[in-house]
């Protein structure tokens, strides 16, 4: 495997404890090896490294032998080896592996990259993040100045994808924020809405993530249903959110009132100054409850859906497409479970497991994994 890259030296060694004492000993860098390495730290208990990548194209098949003359046994242990359940491997497996085996057909693959993209990578570990911080439960600061969100979340499973680190611009207003990622001061923007005005300073993945929108009134008024019911009232709008770029665009007869955020916007209804305000239903909603504003109510439908997709700055394409490619890899699972996690308890994504592949017949497949130190 290691001839295909001369760059990398290989070390023989002769057994798993001179691997282990070599990559503890800084002798080596890291250690590619079978999931038996693994085991053979566990049970000696030796700490300072872990596993930490399946090697693609690694598997090697692991067979039961038999005497060339006696090919009936061979038959018949085929047959014992199909009549195994997949309860019954399981069983096997956590018995010798452990329980993060079992985790394994449900772990994302490794996104494809191509030698381009792994040496941008390895030139830019730390990439600087311009985050909402009042846009909950998209993404928002909490109260101990962490960031959260369902933003964050897939933020973070990037982070174990790509083998990368994010910086949380949290101290920046979000307006700043904005304007830093459009002059290359800040790399990307995890939430933003794909809309035509946007694609012109910025460039976009693919979007992950749609919310529809709504209008919000008081509860005393009666239901609205679209927006050429706001014609001439005045309707709160986030500062340079996507509605208030497209409500400008489509609907000029509609007076604006603009607010910093959404929970300012709500105030702005509760207390006379706005008729109504057009906005996300999720985190409209969530702000409602975290409020008590509860004398506001959605009162009408509009024709658009915020499409959320990640922005990088226009300067940066091959960071869009290893992005792009990190998002293809989340499962639906995982997607499915970021977006219904509580936005007030810490969001971890999901851990990496150490996978052993299984299939119900006689041939066992055995990855290889890269072992660096902690």
């Amino acid at each position: 495997m290691l001839a295909a890259h001369p760059g990398i030296q290989a070390v023989p060694l002769d057994t798993s404890a001179a691997m282990a004492y070599a990559l503890l000993q800084d002798d080596v860098d890291a250690v590619i090896d079978s999931y038996g390495l693994e085991y053979w730290r566990a049970s000696n208990g030796v700490l300072g490294f872990a596993p930490v990548q399946m090697l693609p194209d690694s598997q090697t098949d692991l067979v039961i032998s038999v005497r060339k003359d006696w090919p009936p046994l061979r038959d018949i242990i085929d047959k014992g080896l199909a009549a195994i359940t997949p309860e019954e491997m399981a069983t096997l497996y956590r018995r010798w592996f452990g329980q993060d085996y079992l985790n394994y057909k449900s772990a994302s693959p490794r996104p494809e990259l191509t030698q381009v993209e792994r040496d941008w990578l390895a030139r830019h570990r730390v990439l600087r993040v311009a985050i909402d911080p009042m846009r909950a439960p998209v993404e928002f600061v909490d109260e101990n100045g962490a960031s959260q969100g369902i933003s964050v979340s897939y933020l973070k499973r990037l982070e174990e994808l790509l083998n990368i680190r994010f910086d949380y611009a949290r101290d920046l207003p979000w307006d700043v924020a904005r304007k830093e990622l459009e002059n290359g001061r800040l790399d990307l923007s995890p939430a933003l809405a794909v809309i035509p005005d946007r694609k012109e300073r910025l460039l976009f993945t693919k979007p992950y993530l749609t919310l529809p929108t709504a209008i919000f009134s008081a509860t005393d008024v009666a239901y609205l249903g679209g927006i050429d019911a706001l014609a001439g009232k005045k309707v709160a709008v986030v500062e340079d959110d996507a509605m208030h770029t497209l409500l400008e665009r489509d609907y000029p007869q509609i007076p604006l009132v603009l607010a910093a955020d959404t929970p300012t916007a709500l105030r702005r209804v509760a207390s006379g100054d706005a008729f109504a305000f057009v906005g996300n239903l999720v985190t409209t909603s969530y702000y409602i409850g975290q409020t008590g504003l509860t004398q506001i109510k959605a009162s009408g439908e509009t024709p658009y859906t915020y499409s959320i997709g990640i922005a990088v700055n226009k300067a940066s394409p091959i960071l869009a497409g290893i992005l792009e490619k990190g998002l293809a890899a989340i499962p639906k699972t995982e997607r499915d479970a970021i977006y219904h996690d509580r936005p007030k308890r810490p969001i971890r994504p999901k851990a990496i497991s150490w996978p052993i592949s299984v299939t119900n017949c006689a041939r066992r497949s055995i990855p290889y994994w890269v072992f660096p130190p902690c």
